[in-house]
């Protein structure tokens, strides 16, 4: 984080209450968003030699803040797939006794986000802030362009409740928007390859941007009941596993788990012998196996 800023502003008040009001231009700012992918040490992790951090105790004045702040024409924030400049105006307020608080908003005035190999455009790309500086409203479209299908992925609600739904120009299914999206063409009837393809992004995209309806929705028209991806927890194998499923009874349920960064594959069939008692055969590159499985709930 690298910003450079000028203002004005002034400091008042007393041993139980202090005010800060003013206003400040940033002349350059630079935001670098570290990689989530970068491993770290669990918690519980203790390193000899080194200084164990205490937290802060909780602030006994709080301050009164009136203060506007001006991101100018040269603040970017990059990192994460994102590449943007960004302009607005904030104020931010709190009478001292309550979280901050901001009005404005933010935009951005030019920006991209790689998705599926492909640099995204970002327009419209806007925060609105009218409350917790934390929870601003969104307004932001990342579509691929220059092609006979305009794709992309839009971003409504607010930052706590996002809203996300595929969109094109011209309108098309949600599944050739998908198509258009990653592949950059129309889906090939017949081509097992793309409906794979297909599949494989629906599920990272909806574990990505966390919305179950839209999951749900790309499973039902590939004709499945899941789609389902588990990311990697290891550094070194950075992929996943996808999971796709079809009931084919009120008995019978089946799944295929592919492992995205190495070449194994596993097929379960799910019996539900009666109530409690169901039988899962698995079949795979790696293993064979039958389990017997009892299960009783309680509260």
């Amino acid at each position: 984080l690298l910003v450079v800023a000028t203002g004005s502003g002034n400091l008042s008040g007393d041993s139980e209450r202090i005010g800060l009001r003013g206003e400040a231009r940033v002349d350059r700012g630079r935001v670098e968003l570290r990689d989530e992918t970068t491993p770290a040490l669990g918690s519980d992790v203790v390193v000899k030699g080194s200084t164990t951090r205490v937290a802060l105790p909780e602030p006994v004045l709080r301050p009164a803040v009136d203060f506007r702040v001006d991101l100018g024409r040269d603040f970017h924030v990059k990192g994460r797939g994102l590449d943007a400049r960004v302009e607005g105006r904030l104020q931010l307020v709190s009478p001292g006794n309550a979280p901050l608080r901001a009005e404005g908003e933010l935009r951005v005035a030019r920006g991209t986000y790689d998705a599926f190999g492909r640099k995204l455009d970002i327009d419209p790309g806007k925060l609105y802030f009218s409350g917790p500086l934390d929870n601003p409203g969104l307004d932001i479209r990342a579509m691929r362009k220059n092609q006979q299908v305009e794709a992309g992925v839009e971003v409504t609600g607010t930052a706590r409740d996002p809203r996300v739904r595929l969109v094109s120009n011209p309108e098309v299914p949600d599944v050739e928007k998908l198509a258009w999206l990653t592949l950059g063409r129309p889906v090939e009837a017949g081509n097992q390859s793309d409906a794979q393809t297909l599949q494989r992004y629906a599920a990272v995209l909806a574990t990505a941007v966390g919305t179950g309806s839209f999951q749900s929705r790309i499973a039902q028209q590939a004709g499945l009941d899941e789609i389902s991806f588990s990311p990697s927890m290891q550094a070194e194998a950075p992929g996943g596993v996808l999971t796709l499923g079809k009931r084919l009874s009120d008995r019978v349920y089946v799944m295929f788990e592919q492992n995205l960064s190495a070449a194994e594959s596993v097929f379960k069939l799910n019996y539900q012998l009666s109530r409690r008692w169901s039988v899962r055969t698995e079949s795979g590159t790696q293993t064979d196996a039958v389990d017997l499985f009892y299960t009783w709930s309680f509260d």
